[in-house]
C-alpha cells in the first residue's frame, strides 16, 4: 500500500471516528450520566427513576429527561399548577376536546398522595404550534400531584411505556 493510500485511509478512519462521536454524542452523554449518577435523579423531595438511554438535564425547578434514540422528553417540576385535581382534570379534558382530541386519564400514587395524568395527541402547547400543524405520531401527557409536582411528556407513542414507568417509579425521598 502506498504512502498516499495509507494517509487517505487514516484520514478516512479519523473522519469516521469524529463523525461517530458527534452522531452518538447524546447516547454517550446519557451513558456517562448513568455511570456517574446511577438510575435515579433527585429533585425536591422526590427520587425519580431514569430509564436507560435517557439523558438528564437538571434545572433550577426540576429535571428534563430526553430519550437519546426517539427524542421523547419528560419535564418534571417541583412547581406545579395550584389547581385541585378535579378542577385541573375538567379544565384539561375540556381543552383537549375543543382541539378534537379524546383525552385519556390515568391515576398514580406517590406514597399516600394521588396524582393524575391526562394524555392526548395534542403537542401544540408544548411545541408552541397550532393544532393543525401537529404531528400525528406525537403524544402529550400531563400529570400533576396538586401543589407538589408537575410532570409533562412529549414524544412518540413508543415512549409512553417508559414514561409511565418513570411516573410509577417516583418515590418520596427519606
Amino acid at each position: 500500500m502506498s504512502r498516499t493510500s495509507r494517509i487517505g485511509l487514516l484520514g478516512f478512519v479519523i473522519l469516521l471516528v469524529v463523525w461517530s462521536l458527534y452522531f452518538f454524542r447524546h447516547v454517550i452523554e446519557a451513558k456517562m450520566w448513568h455511570w456517574r449518577h446511577g438510575n435515579f435523579v433527585t429533585t425536591g423531595m422526590y427520587s425519580i427513576p431514569v430509564p436507560p438511554d435517557w439523558d438528564v438535564i437538571e434545572t433550577n425547578n426540576g429535571v428534563i429527561m430526553v430519550d437519546t434514540f426517539k427524542r421523547g422528553t419528560i419535564a418534571i417540576s417541583g412547581v406545579p399548577p395550584l389547581f385541585e385535581l378535579q378542577r385541573w382534570k375538567e379544565h384539561e379534558e375540556e381543552r383537549l376536546k375543543k382541539e378534537g382530541v379524546n383525552p385519556q386519564t390515568r391515576s398514580f400514587q406517590i406514597s399516600d398522595t394521588v396524582g393524575l395524568c391526562i394524555a392526548g395527541k395534542s403537542v401544540s402547547d408544548l411545541l408552541g404550534t397550532k393544532s393543525e400543524q401537529r404531528n400525528g405520531n406525537l403524544m402529550q401527557i400531563q400529570c400533576i400531584i396538586p401543589h407538589l409536582l408537575s410532570i409533562q411528556f412529549a414524544g412518540q407513542n413508543s415512549d409512553i411505556s417508559p414514561f409511565y414507568g418513570v411516573v410509577d417509579g417516583i418515590k418520596t425521598r427519606r
